[in-house]
């Protein structure tokens, strides 16, 4: 009885073994263990079992392992084709054509011109010129992406004025474009943007920077421009996002699109140089600090109807001008111009008592 036990054991084992995808189920549903272990252990060879169970135990959990698949993480593409982007651009990074009826500006000292067919080319399109003497650089055609722009910063160094306004730029959101290039001091935007994100501008030493064309929608920001004193829009912005120009602390003034119907949340947040500004008629709301600590700040003129202010969470007026100075040394420092007969609604409207009126002035 103890011979014919024991056969019949060592056979169920190495049937069992023999068909893996029987094991392996077993094993999935604990009823392995079950059998091998209610086994007349007492009758066999100990060191057998021991065997015969570990070879048990690593061949159904190497089918186990097999049999299970993991779902593929789906891989996100941008717009231009290289894949693991985790934002989409929202430019076109197709390379743009030379126009023959691009008037080009006269060729000045240490400046070069050059096409880039391809994204990522520019290393490529320079090669065999001395990078030491190029101070000017304009692009005729093409598109560039961010090894171009990092290719400007390390391998450009004496690099003064770039002009993109020719080329299309194929960056995602969390690329950094030409962000903290602290060699040039203008810089001329491609015209091809549709939108730019806060960084790609940003951290800059340039004194100007332009944003050419009329296909520019929506801006990011051009901010912590220490040395910025002129930034260009066109007409064809809509939307300015917040703190899009926080710490441009030489920016003296500036041009708003007529289409933008909001002033963002720390839009001037620390321009302490600016002191004139003027916002367009279409503007409906001024957000929460948007111009707090413009120190110089001397003239806001608005050219319609006064807008609402931005409300906090208990339903609380909120305050746009922040450290604003309206009076110093008993003069008045800095003033609010509106159209005439427009005071008053301005005083309704930020519920401001009648004693403010004295910061109006009437165009």
């Amino acid at each position: 009885m103890v011979r014919r036990g024991r056969i019949r054991d060592e056979h169920y084992l190495s049937t069992t073994l023999a068909q893996p995808s029987s094991l392996a189920s077993m094993i999935e549903e604990g009823l392995c263990g079950h059998h091998l272990f209610s086994l007349r252990y007492t009758t066999m060879n100990c060191k057998k079992l021991i065997a015969l169970c570990s070879m048990a135990i690593l061949v159904g959990s190497t089918i186990v392992a097999c049999t299970r698949t993991e779902p593929k993480a789906k891989k996100e593409e941008n717009t231009n084709g290289h894949s693991g982007a985790t934002k989409k651009p929202n430019n076109p990074a197709n390379p743009t054509n030379p126009n023959p009826n691009d008037p080009l500006p006269a060729l000045r000292e240490g400046e070069v011109r050059i096409a880039v067919p391809q994204a990522g080319g520019l290393e490529a399109a320079l090669k065999g010129k001395d990078l030491s003497k190029i101070r000017i650089l304009l692009l005729t055609s093409g598109a560039i992406n961010q090894d171009d722009c990092d290719f400007i910063r390390y391998s450009l160094q004496k690099l003064e004025e770039v002009d993109l306004s020719r080329v299309a730029l194929g960056i995602t959101d969390d690329e950094y474009g030409l962000k903290d290039n602290k060699s040039l001091k203008k810089i001329i935007a491609p015209a091809t943007l549709r939108r730019i994100a806060t960084g790609w501008f940003s951290y800059t030493r340039a004194e100007e920077i332009v944003f050419p064309g009329d296909k520019l929608r929506i801006f990011g920001g051009a901010l912590f421009n220490e040395r910025v004193k002129k930034i260009t829009l066109p007409e064809s912005v809509e939307e300015i996002l917040p703190e899009a120009f926080w710490n441009n602390n030489k920016m003296e003034t500036i041009n708003l699109p007529s289409k933008i119907k909001i002033i963002p949340a720390r839009c001037f947040y620390f321009c302490k140089s600016l002191r004139t500004i003027e916002i367009p008629a279409g503007v409906t709301e001024l957000q929460v600090q948007a111009f707090d600590q413009c120190a110089q700040l001397e003239r806001i003129t608005f050219l319609g109807d006064a807008p609402a202010l931005q409300k906090g969470a208990n339903g609380q007026l909120l305050n746009p001008f922040g450290s604003v100075v309206w009076e110093e040394g008993g003069k008045r420092k800095c003033v609010i111009r509106v159209p005439k007969g427009k005071t008053q609604s301005f005083l309704d409207k930020w519920q401001w008592s009648a004693d403010k009126a004295s910061r109006f002035e009437e165009i």
